[in-house]
């Protein structure tokens, strides 16, 4: 049933029903002002008749390679901006009109066209009714040539002039009027050919305010990072062994600030060096046996033990078992979480590196930057509702589906990322009309201010006066590990046999493995007393890539969940501005 009722909302989301005009437009009048920047302020006079009762009307207006603003209109009304276009729904919901009813819009309409000509259409080919009469007044900033003026009147890609208009062209204005009314779908366009230089680049008036805004950003992360973030020279100790009481997990929440599956897989190796498991590798599997209980004091080398070996696998545990075990899977993944919190973290970092009051007002100023970038990439046109087509009803079925699910619903996870994808590809051709190349210089600074700020960002954390000890002494080891000796490394191995061993786990967090494991390929070295008899150093990345991918998310371990439920002159019509509309 279930599957049945969302198969229907999928089918009513994609089928609407068409719905007829029920007004026709008895004038139309435009006045076009432009100015040597190619700002046109654009004044309509609209008209209408109603047949039957509506609210009133929607004016969709493109906006390809240009941005609106400044919107004026006679009636109650609200914007909806996607890419590419500007809708105005002008009219009451709670009201209805009928019979004869006018509407004055004007807004500023910002060019992006070439300097050397203007190319409008005066009433847009998207209106699908017939406008009775039409009345134009075009004023440009200088004089122009009548000669250089070409008219198109008719549906889109009609090219020349039909005569169904009078029009007359003195000094620097153009007026006219169609002797023929305008039937549903065809438009009125206007071609000027201008000589170079007539049009000059726009500067837009909020460019001082994004400059000042970027750099207040820019300068508030820096002074935040450098006051409470920046860390205090670490001078890399020379050092033959990790630092004494630290784990190979600790290591790495020091070294790279956090630590991952890497630094957890990690303790199965150090802990068979403390000598509580032993371990069988090769390529396909592994297997863990317990030799003693943990007896230390510290917790997650405690919670580590408990969650390999509980159960009917108290003794010995293999990677097949815990690959398909969802109580591993969630536990092992608690214990990431766990032991990255910031009581934890707070052993190494300054607290007051972890504010959250910092964090979250880096992040504002982060999120600040990059705001102000796409506003400059974007012409100082932005708003929400160019992203609202990433938006659905059939969208917003399939998240309800996952918010529902117990698990993730892997039909609902694929439909969301094919469906994203598809708008994404669709949505780069949209946004390349909207983004103004001009703007290039100020895209690129306000990238850089962002990637500032990022850095900042990410580099908050500061390690305190131990963790400045302990992160120097692992820098020293580390620097060993890939210059070490042969013969330094042969005298190692013959004062402690279990030497490779023992820095291995710290090696794997340090990044540093695989030079460790290359140096020793021509050092006799024995089988660690943990290896069972058949575990050798060229097993170990064995270990770890296995070990690693049993603690992935898998249908069997309960990390990705089924559900039971299963499951778009020039010609007419050819210029700037125009567009449509229709009732509502």
């Amino acid at each position: 049933m279930r599957t049945i009722f969302l198969s229907l909302l999928f089918f009513i989301s994609f089928v609407f029903p068409l719905k007829a005009e029920n007004f026709f437009i008895e004038n139309y009048n435009v006045v076009l002002r432009v100015n040597r920047e190619q700002n046109v302020w654009v004044s309509e006079d609209i008209d209408t008749v109603f047949t039957q009762s509506s609210h009133g009307i929607i004016r969709d207006i493109p906006m390809a390679h240009s941005h609106v603003s400044d919107i004026n209109v006679s009636e109650p009304y609200t914007v909806n901006r996607t890419l590419g276009m500007v809708s105005l729904k002008i009219g009451k919901a709670d009201e209805w009109i009928r019979g004869k009813h006018s509407y004055k819009i004007n807004f500023q309409h910002l060019l992006r066209g070439k300097d050397n000509e203007f190319y409008y259409n005066i009433i847009g080919t998207d209106w699908n009714v017939p406008i009775n009469n039409a009345h134009f007044i075009v004023v440009l900033p200088q004089k122009i040539n009548p000669d250089d003026v070409g008219i198109s009147i008719g549906k889109y890609g009609t090219e020349g002039f039909n005569g169904n208009a009078l029009y007359e062209v003195r000094d620097n204005y153009v007026s006219g009027y169609i002797t023929k009314p305008l039937q549903p779908y065809e438009g009125i366009t206007i071609r000027i050919k201008m000589p170079d230089g007539y049009f000059v680049s726009h500067k837009s008036e909020k460019i001082r305010i994004v400059w000042l805004g970027l750099l207040i950003c820019t300068l508030m992360s820096f002074l935040i990072w450098h006051i409470f973030g920046r860390d205090e020279h670490i001078t890399p100790v020379v050092s033959f062994y990790p630092p004494p009481d630290i784990t190979s997990a600790d290591a790495e929440q020091i070294y790279t600030e956090k630590v991952s599956k890497r630094g957890l897989a990690s303790l199965i190796v150090y802990l068979a060096n403390l000598g509580y498991i032993s371990i069988k590798s090769d390529k396909s599997d592994f297997m863990l046996k317990k030799i003693s209980d943990y007896e230390g004091d510290n917790e997650f080398l405690s919670a580590v033990m408990r969650i390999l070996f509980h159960d009917k696998y108290e003794k010995a545990v293999c990677g097949y078992h815990l690959k398909n075990s969802k109580e591993f899977y969630k536990s092992w993944k608690a214990l990431e979480t766990n032991i990255n919190r910031k009581k934890y973290k707070g052993r190494f970092f300054e607290k007051s590196s972890m504010n959250f009051v910092l964090w979250f007002l880096m992040m504002a100023l982060l999120i600040a930057n990059v705001s102000l970038t796409v506003f400059t990439l974007f012409d100082y046109d932005f708003s929400f509702g160019y992203i609202a087509s990433f938006f659905s009803f059939e969208m917003i079925i399939v998240l309800m589906v996952l918010l529902l699910s117990k698990g993730i619903n892997i039909a609902a996870m694929i439909y969301l990322s094919l469906f994203f994808l598809a708008q994404f590809m669709s949505f780069i051709p949209q946004a390349l009309e909207v983004v103004n190349p001009e703007n290039t210089p100020q895209v690129i600074i306000g990238c850089v201010c962002s990637l500032i700020s990022f850095i900042c960002f990410k580099e908050m954390l500061k390690p305190n006066w131990y963790g400045r000890q302990i992160l120097g002494h692992l820098l020293g080891l580390k620097r060993f590990i890939e210059v070490a000796e042969k013969k330094r490394l042969e005298k190692m191995v013959e004062e402690n046999p279990e030497y490779f061993y023992q820095i291995l786990p710290f090696a794997y967090v340090l990044g540093v493995s695989d030079k460790w494991i290359k140096q020793f390929e021509n050092i006799a070295i024995s089988q660690p007393e943990w290896g069972d008899g058949v575990f050798h150093f060229s097993n170990f990345n064995y270990l770890m890539k296995n070990f690693n991918s049993v603690t992935m998310p898998t249908i069997a371990n309960g990390g990705i969940q089924r559900s039971s439920s299963s499951g778009g002159g020039g010609f007419s019509g050819g210029g700037y501005g125009g567009g449509g509309g229709s009732s509502w």
